[in-house]
């Protein structure tokens, strides 16, 4: 099960920022892009944007040398493939004879040869639409997804508390909401795998609760303590971050994993985060229960449950540099 992002990209400015925010929802290496479109479309302007985002300055167009090499900023190799001059048993050949493939490979006229190639690419197609604007669509094959039945049969299994549920939902809903202001703007963002994998950001919240700070109310049963013992056995001195991305990689699904990993305060995304990563952290700093609330109440509402915890204010500060990076210019 692939996922599909949609953009409308008005001029090449908003293009190449499209490109480069793909560089920052990349999992996974090696990893091909296949770009399709008529000629102008913009598949030259975005794979430019994308080099920049990879921190490349000044990437040529393959298309008379046919292939572009570089060096990521990550010192990844990059490779820019341009098939338009190529016959299809050309192109096949050529693509053949790529015995050492790039880390990143972005190629263009990807039809030119059998849909083979491109089962695992990330698929994007440009077509021109009313005035300068145009339809960006990006198919994301590389990734692994699960389902909500799935997801459901997690929860049962080891016993997550009502409310925990509901807040991760309601930090689901609310990290699609960004998304959907992000997308609006031009900026790439793996919806459906953000939504997953903020519906399983605190699966194994339990491993966590501290006596007083869970929610008001709760009692947990003798069926509910059995889950947990049994999980705190598997996932033995880890935290819950650090387990439910364990499990998400036992379960096959590297790129949830990846995004759930560093939701947490003691772990925040760093300076090469994906823009999912950025996300989850951000909307689950910003809901309480169930309930989406500024920044500050948020903290003052972690102060009232755990204490005054001396790495609070560096942790709020963190939460507010996350929300200028991923909003400069919008207050929320």
């Amino acid at each position: 099960m692939s996922e599909i992002a949609k953009i409308r990209l008005q001029g090449a400015k908003m293009t190449t920022f499209a490109g480069q925010s793909l560089a920052r929802s990349l999992y996974g290496r090696p990893v091909t892009i296949s770009l399709q479109g008529e000629l102008g479309a913009g598949k030259t302007t975005f794979v430019q944007g994308f080099a920049q985002g990879l921190g490349i300055a000044g990437a040529q167009s393959p298309t008379f040398a046919l292939e572009y090499t570089a060096e990521t900023a990550s010192g990844e190799r990059f490779s820019h493939i341009d098939l338009y001059r190529m016959k299809p048993e050309e192109a096949e050949r050529f693509l053949h004879q790529q015995r050492d493939p790039a880390d990143i490979t972005c190629v263009e006229w990807p039809d030119r040869v059998s849909n083979d190639h491109w089962k695992e690419a990330i698929a994007i197609t440009l077509k021109d639409a009313e005035s300068d604007a145009r339809e960006c669509s990006i198919e994301f094959r590389d990734a692994v997804l699960t389902t909500e039945e799935q997801i459901a049969e997690w929860q049962e299994q080891w016993r997550l508390p009502t409310e925990i549920r509901a807040h991760c939902k309601a930090v689901a809903d609310f990290s699609c909401a960004l998304a959907d202001q992000l997308l609006s703007r031009g900026t790439i963002v793996r919806k459906q795998a953000l939504y997953q994998a903020a519906v399983l950001h605190d699966l194994f919240r339990f491993l966590d609760f501290r006596e007083g700070a869970g929610p008001s109310g709760f009692v947990a049963t003798e069926e509910d303590h059995l889950a947990w013992n049994r999980c705190k056995e598997i996932y033995a001195n880890m935290h819950h971050e650090e387990a439910c991305a364990q499990f998400l990689r036992e379960q096959e699904l590297p790129v949830l994993s990846t995004i759930v990993a560093p939701h947490g305060l003691t772990n925040p995304p760093g300076e090469h985060a994906t823009t999912e990563q950025l996300l989850l952290f951000y909307a689950d700093k910003r809901v309480i229960g169930s309930t989406v609330v500024t920044v500050d109440e948020r903290f003052a509402d972690f102060e009232k449950r755990y204490g005054d915890n001396p790495l609070r204010a560096g942790w709020m500060q963190e939460t507010k540099r996350v929300e200028t990076l991923l909003f400069p210019i919008t207050q929320l």
